[in-house]
């Protein structure tokens, strides 16, 4: 896993300490690291540069961290340095991978790109976009554009929100992980269904459930929920 990273820190040698660190580690291999001193230096950096994690200090000379992350939409995924542990309510407010302490400990830096290892691998195993036909066309569909996908015989549907329905060269089970679980969940071993599509749930014979999609299934029947994935469902749709 390769990354790009931006540290933002005014003081030069906790500056050189954690670069050094991030160079001489083993957890993530950053191929392109740039540093700033200053709020006017790293909005100059940012302008022509996009980094995968920026190493923040919140007290800059010429303005805060948060001020800059403020300038940026959408901000851009971080990880704030700071003295003072006071911070850190308001540094979760910004959706923050974590802060490390001053001084710097390598241990609690190494844990944190660990951390941070581990969400971008869990990224990247999330396909987003699939690309069907529609007659002599090839259409890139986001996943936020298809309600869910079904499985008939050995073939595999996808059916968009806006009510077509594409071929789809892959099986169900292939799909269902490669998918965000927050957004889609397999509820039998037909239909994987995204989250935005449930219109209405009821209770079905035999302490079953039923979902209601919009668009509506083709067959009632495909939205029955399996016994084996009742908790997983609730806890899905309650998430």
């Amino acid at each position: 896993m390769e990354m790009r990273a931006l540290i933002v820190e005014d003081e030069d040698l906790a500056s050189d300490l954690l670069l050094n660190i991030l160079q001489n580690q083993q957890i993530i291999e950053f191929y392109e690291i740039r540093r700033a001193d200053s709020f006017e230096s790293a909005a100059g950096i940012l302008a022509n540069f996009i980094p995968d994690v920026i190493f923040l200090d919140i007290q800059l000379g010429d303005g805060t961290g948060f001020d800059l992350l403020d300038t940026m939409q959408p901000p851009a995924p971080v990880v704030f340095l700071t003295a003072h542990e006071e911070y850190a309510l308001k540094a979760h407010s910004y959706n923050a991978l974590g802060y490390i302490t001053k001084p710097f400990d390598r241990g609690s830096i190494y844990k944190l790109l660990t951390k941070i290892g581990a969400r971008q691998k869990s990224a990247a195993r999330t396909q987003r976009r699939f690309l069907v036909s529609e007659g002599s066309k090839m259409l890139s569909l986001k996943e936020s554009e298809i309600a869910y996908f079904y499985a008939e015989g050995k073939n595999l549907f996808i059916h968009s929100i806006s009510g077509d329905t594409y071929l789809y060269g892959s099986t169900l089970g292939k799909v269902a992980e490669s998918l965000d679980p927050r957004l889609f969940f397999k509820i039998n071993r037909n239909v994987c269904l995204n989250i935005e599509a449930v219109s209405e749930v009821h209770r079905y014979s035999g302490q079953r459930l039923c979902v209601v999609a919009v668009p509506p299934f083709p067959q009632e029947e495909m939205g029955i929920v399996a016994k084996a994935s009742l908790a997983d469902f609730k806890h899905w749709l309650n998430h």
